[in-house]
């Protein structure tokens, strides 16, 4: 049996904090927070990426971060690392994710 994911916070449209089995967890995946709210449940389909948090310290920052960030990032970043995965055969590590997401943001912002 799948475990329940019930959102905690919707971050953005494409990330939310959700909690899965008594565990803090951040969710990805196109439009999973778009007009969600706490309490609400997340379908495993709608999920692109599930990322654990280790700790609270760990969470916040992660939070902290996201809230700075434009959601198209999230995106950009999604359709690039399925692409190389469909490419190589093969799932690349989920650090990915946030590594290409702050790459992204950051080149923007120096523009």
């Amino acid at each position: 049996m799948e475990s329940v994911l019930v959102i905690k916070r919707s971050l953005n449209s494409s990330v939310v904090l959700a909690e899965q089995n008594g565990n803090e967890v951040v969710l990805l995946g196109k439009g999973i927070g778009y007009g969600k709210k706490p309490g609400e449940i997340i379908k495993p389909e709608d999920v692109s990426q599930v990322f654990m948090s280790i700790d609270k310290i760990f969470t916040k920052e992660l939070i902290e971060s996201i809230d700075s960030i434009d959601e198209i990032f999230f995106v950009i970043a999604q359709d690039i690392v399925q692409y190389a995965e469909n490419i190589i055969g093969q799932k690349l590590n989920a650090t990915i994710y946030f590594s290409l997401i702050d790459h992204l943001n950051l080149l923007l912002k120096g523009l």
